[in-house]
């Protein structure tokens, strides 16, 4: 049996012999060659339940060039990791250490992973892996982190700090509209006689412009909206007038009962001829028929239009509202392009004025803790019978074909009042950090069970990520069950958008 020093003399003959034939080459090295024994194959966690299910499934990333070990994925909030059992494999070192400083319940300590390799190491400090390798020349030293999320990161967090009050230059607003036209935010304001409008690129910079409006006629605050490429209002005599920039105003010549809202660059409504109802559209005609007998004429959310994967045309929902016999109405309508039809009846309370936003959430994948992203309609807020306001969420996970009320971790806080008529616009901040420099993350309930889904999706770093988008959700106004305006807007994010992305 060749001794170890009779291998490296041999090797090294061998690489001498290979050198000389090819000493214009680039061929690896002997000491390349040897120091393959000090790198990392693979690193992974001891499965234990008891920990946290399928912690041998997790997967970590190896970077050979920085000398860094860790989970891009992080863990879930609270996962203790002070006694872990890690799985490395590699070449044959003659020396494998695992070194332990500053750790929550363990004193700075030095194990031998060769002698051990099932000794738990306390993972909440600081870890190095040492390696050295078989010719005792080459020496690795990798940093070795298991990141665990330091807050819940999939809970809807509301800034109370950065509370902002309506964009206005009135004292006492008394009705409010806020609607997003042509990528800009634009915030009408009224106190029953004079009126102004505030337009921004983005929410999050707070330089709103404010102009003075001189509609010449009484607005319905309520009714303001926004096609593709103008903007609506009606008089409160029904009259529909248009405008470019929200300052200047014509009348339209017809006469509607209600603005439903926009299907790209026409205007949907409602119109009463001899006290029935039919739907109607400005400038093109969509539709001209009689209104089912529990569509809403009033009081439903404000539209939302998107497209799927399924279907290029573009889809609209409506949610709730009040019947043309005054009842109240549970059911959400959808929209595409040439009819309207129910979605659900039962998965909602009957209510009115309540805010849908669209927007996102997250999936923890349970068997491998890798998180997938979802597309979600939130619906918060809104009035019910003797005029009790909500303040429950409900969320949909497939474009309002169902609904159920949100565990707490999506619920409002405390501090944000009941509300129906409230507007919620989505606008995204580039990031450059764990979070933006103003707003502030507030501590969240625990996550629930239905938050997890069986189908993996594995992520994996693959190379850095200097900045990315945020979307925030601002919450504009609103009403208490007396009518009175809430003077308020809000920011809201799903805690884990602020995170560094995972490419």
């Amino acid at each position: 049996m060749l001794t170890k020093i009779s291998r490296y003399l041999l090797s090294a003959l061998l690489l001498t012999a290979i050198y000389a034939c090819n000493s214009d080459s680039d061929n690896s090295s002997y000491e390349d060659m040897m120091s393959g024994s000090a790198r990392v194959t693979n690193f992974t966690l001891k499965a234990d339940d008891n920990v946290l299910s399928n912690l041998d499934s997790v997967f970590f990333t190896i970077d050979l060039d920085g000398y860094r070990i860790y989970n891009a994925d992080s863990l879930p909030y609270g996962t203790n990791v002070t006694k872990i059992v890690p799985k490395i494999s590699l070449g044959s070192s003659s020396v494998v250490e695992l070194i332990v400083s500053n750790a929550k319940l363990l004193s700075d300590t030095t194990f031998n992973y060769l002698a051990n390799p099932d000794d738990s190491i306390d993972f909440s400090g600081n870890v190095v892996l040492r390696i050295v390798s078989e010719d005792a020349v080459t020496e690795r030293k990798y940093d070795v982190k298991v990141n665990v999320h330091q807050t819940k990161p999939d809970s809807l967090y509301w800034n109370q700090i950065a509370l902002r009050a309506l964009p206005t230059s009135l004292t006492n607003p008394t009705e409010q509209k806020a609607i997003e036209y042509n990528g800009m935010a634009l915030c009408l304001t009224g106190d029953n006689s004079n009126y102004c409008i505030a337009t921004i690129a983005n929410p999050a910079l707070d330089n709103w412009e404010i102009a003075d409006v001189a509609f010449g006629f009484t607005p319905n605050i309520g009714s303001f909206a926004a096609t593709d490429n103008a903007l609506y209002i009606l008089d409160t005599e029904g009259n529909l007038y248009t405008s470019t920039d929200g300052t200047a105003w014509i009348a339209c010549g017809v006469k509607w009962a209600t603005i439903l809202g926009k299907y790209q660059s026409t205007l949907m409504g409602i119109e009463q001829r001899d006290g029935a109802y039919y739907h109607t559209s400005y400038p093109t005609a969509i539709l001209s028929e009689a209104v089912a007998s529990d569509f809403p004429v009033n009081g439903f959310s404000d539209p939302i239009t998107f497209t799927t994967e399924w279907s290029d045309t573009p889809q609209t929902i409506i949610v709730g509202g009040r019947t043309a016999a005054g009842e109240l109405s549970n059911i959400t309508w959808g929209f595409d392009g040439n009819k309207w039809e129910k979605l659900n009846s039962t998965d909602l309370p009957a209510l009115e004025d309540m805010t849908v936003v669209p927007y996102f959430c997250y999936k923890t994948h349970s068997n491998n803790w890798t998180v997938t992203k979802h597309s979600t309609w939130i619906a918060m807020g809104g009035r019910g019978a003797d005029n009790e306001v909500s303040r429950s969420v409900y969320v949909s996970f497939d474009s309002g074909w169902h609904w159920h009320l949100g565990d707490d971790v999506m619920q409002l806080p405390e501090y944000i009042p009941s509300f129906a008529e409230a507007q919620a616009l989505v606008f995204s901040e580039t990031m450059y950090a764990r979070s933006s420099s103003s707003w502030q993350n507030y501590p969240s309930l625990p996550l629930p069970m239905w938050w997890s889904i069986a189908e993996p999706v594995v992520s994996r770093a693959s190379q850095p990520v200097s900045e990315w988008e945020c979307p925030y959700i601002y919450l504009f106004g609103g009403k208490d069950a007396q009518g009175n305006l809430h003077n308020s807007v809000w920011r809201g994010v799903i805690n884990r958008l602020t995170f560094k992305p995972v490419i």
